[in-house]
């Protein structure tokens, strides 16, 4: 026969706590709200380690204090709580037991004489702030009592707390119908607490049938589900992060196929750069191997579910380690093409100036042809003019050559010839 959650309490709220901590041992306990002196000694029967006690009120703080001292391990806290760090309204109430941030007359349909005596500007904390910096008995608790309205505004004050609490025990209003949306109805509490993991297994009224308290347990089956869910998850991301990994790999596979066909073609300049090149495809081809390896290991990894997250962690960190490398042989790439460019560049400079000392020696030896071309006509231009018009050196009877010849000379040198000087000067 199946169990319908939450079921009403048919003998007193302190005795199904007594049962449910021999199911769930009370390792520590935090106590906030109205009546913690009586409570605390409830707990004391029970020889709970570790309690931590808050109470706004500083009449009830006094009492509470001297309630618990003398105690190892419980500590007593004068605060009003609340989901954040700030200031708010502490309505002091006719009856003690209903101040709270909750102005008394919002209440006055369960106690028709409930009035407010007095509003106090308080500073606000949150649980986990309390929490965090207490001892280490703090740090243990798994039970939390809170037997105050709004009860909502506590809790989300506590959500790193109640992270590793058992059992929540929350005072809410039942009859919902009597009270707007203020964090204190049940249903508030059951929606909020039910996304963090807990289900309302029991609730019990008060003397006033309209508030109660309701007992929330921690729903281990459903974490344990959601985990397994969010692992699946992240397998199905680490399985795409693979895939895009190999795409990669394989666009840097082409690109080095083209760049290595570009170095063939000036392998005289790259004979040790493509060496270099070939030692990092050997590694690529290491790596590639490797993550074939590691590929093989994540499909024994998926048959089993409790050793999935550590595998998962460091598969993840080599493709880290492979994104970085396949980074660097891109800058290595990169430079291998910058320097090719360079000798490329070197080497056409090189030609452009071998092409053009060819084309001056070439011009010099047309100039030379030319000279020596004027040169032989002006050799046969002299033997023509001594012939055809000689002077005869009249003391010596010696031949000169005369102004006519002087001239020619001068044509095919490119120089001025002087005036020949006559005889005896």
């Amino acid at each position: 026969m199946s169990i319908e959650f939450p079921i009403q309490m048919t003998s007193s709220f302190e005795n199904w706590l007594d049962r449910l901590r021999h199911l769930v041992p009370i390792n520590g306990l935090a106590h906030v709200g109205a009546d913690v002196d009586g409570a605390a000694l409830l707990y004391a029967d029970w020889a709970v380690p570790g309690a931590v006690f808050v109470e706004a009120n500083e009449t009830h703080a006094t009492r509470l204090s001297a309630a618990i001292s003398g105690r190892s391990g419980w500590t007593s806290h004068t605060a009003l709580l609340s989901d954040r760090d700030g200031e708010a309204d502490f309505y002091l109430a006719t009856n003690p037991s209903e101040s709270g941030l909750l102005p008394p007359e919002s209440l006055s349909r369960f106690w028709r004489n409930l009035k407010t005596r007095e509003v106090r500007q308080t500073k606000t904390t949150t649980l986990d702030a309390l929490l965090s910096a207490g001892s280490a008995e703090i740090q243990l608790i798994n039970y939390a009592v809170i037997d105050c309205l709004p009860a909502l505004s506590v809790l989300r004050g506590a959500e790193d707390s109640m992270a590793v609490w058992d059992v929540i025990i929350a005072r809410v209003v039942l009859d919902e119908a009597q009270l707007a949306e203020q964090g204190a109805r049940k249903s508030e509490v059951d929606r909020y607490l039910e996304a963090r993991g807990y289900v309302c297994v029991a609730s019990d009224e008060e003397n006033q049938p309209a508030l109660g308290r309701a007992l929330y347990v921690r729903d281990w089956k459903g974490l344990f589900l959601g985990s397994r869910n969010e692992q699946q998850a992240e397998m199905r991301i680490l399985t795409q992060a693979r895939d895009d990994l190999q795409q990669l790999l394989e666009q840097h596979d082409l690109l080095l196929s083209n760049i290595t066909r570009a170095h063939d073609e000036h392998a005289r300049v790259s004979k040790e750069r493509l060496g270099n090149i070939e030692q990092l495809t050997l590694e690529r081809d290491q790596k590639v191997q490797s993550l074939a390896e590691k590929q093989e290991r994540i499909l024994h990894l998926l048959e089993s579910v409790e050793e999935r997250t550590a595998h998962i962690q460091a598969l993840t960190e080599e493709r880290d380690e492979l994104l970085q490398i396949v980074q660097q042989r891109d800058i290595l790439l990169n430079t291998l093409a910058l320097e090719r460019d360079g000798y490329k560049r070197l080497a056409d400079e090189r030609l452009a100036n071998i092409n053009l000392l060819t084309r001056e020696r070439d011009q010099e030896a047309e100039v030379l042809a030319a000279q020596e071309e004027r040169l032989r006509g002006f050799q046969e231009a002299v033997e023509e003019r001594q012939v055809r018009d000689p002077e005869t050196d009249a003391g010596k009877g010696q031949v000169r050559p005369g102004r006519a010849t002087a001239r020619c000379l001068a044509e095919h040198t490119g120089t001025r010839a002087r005036p020949a000087r006559a005889v005896g000067q």
